[in-house]
């Protein structure tokens, strides 16, 4: 059972490379960039799909395989200020950088098409977060010491994001490293899950809503 757990984690992994690799190939950068191409939030839509299935499978297997503490609700409360600090500033970098991306927006998003991609972005932001820092992570602290296993993490980490504009690829590189830290620190997953919503859904809202129009059911 465990040998398949690995398996569907690995491959897991690689559909997540492939998928992120052909969306950008096609047009879907970063959100602002994306907004310029028309059907481009089909492409970030259907890459959320293609991927979220195979790392909700793996952490299913890795709960009922796996004594991983980062993978209960319980947290350490001791630190959460920390995690609540970090939330309000992932919160405010991304208002900022939402609000000066605004003002070169120039693309009009479907208020339909709005609620599809943030509800699906949001579904797969914590699956995302879940299956990097929980099931990846928790493994790799199961294998290799707490050092190594973060760098491996902040490698395939940075890796899945090589695809991307070269300034989400090396943010990254510290995005990934606080993510693990307060991972580590809480002995939950669940606090990296909210920093990384903070930081991601804030700024694409922004973008998304600055031009709405409505769509008529017929």
């Amino acid at each position: 059972m465990q040998t398949i757990t690995i398996i569907v984690i690995v491959l897991a992994y690689l559909v997540t490379l492939f998928q992120y690799r052909t969306a950008t190939k096609n047009g879907a950068r970063d959100i602002a960039g994306t907004l310029a191409d028309k059907d481009s939030l089909q492409l970030l839509n259907r890459r959320t799909i293609n991927t979220t299935p195979l790392m909700l499978l793996s952490l299913l297997l890795c709960s009922a395989n796996h004594q991983n503490s980062f993978l209960d609700f319980s947290g350490n409360e001791k630190f959460a200020w920390i995690t609540l600090l970090l939330s309000c500033l992932c919160f405010f970098i991304s208002v900022y950088s939402g609000l000066q991306a605004r003002a070169k927006c120039t693309a009009i998003i479907s208020t339909h098409e709005t609620i599809g991609y943030l509800s699906l972005r949001i579904a797969g932001l914590i699956a995302y977060e879940i299956f990097f820092r929980g099931v990846l992570f928790g493994i790799f602290l199961e294998w290799f010491s707490i050092s190594f296993a973060i760098i491996l993490n902040l490698v395939l980490y940075a890796f899945a994001h090589a695809f991307s504009p070269r300034r989400e690829f090396l943010g990254s590189f510290l995005f990934g490293l606080v993510l693990c830290y307060i991972t580590v620190l809480n002995q939950s997953i669940y606090p990296a899950v909210l920093l990384h919503l903070c930081l991601a859904l804030p700024y694409e809202t922004i973008l998304l809503t600055k031009r709405q129009v409505l769509t008529k059911n017929f």
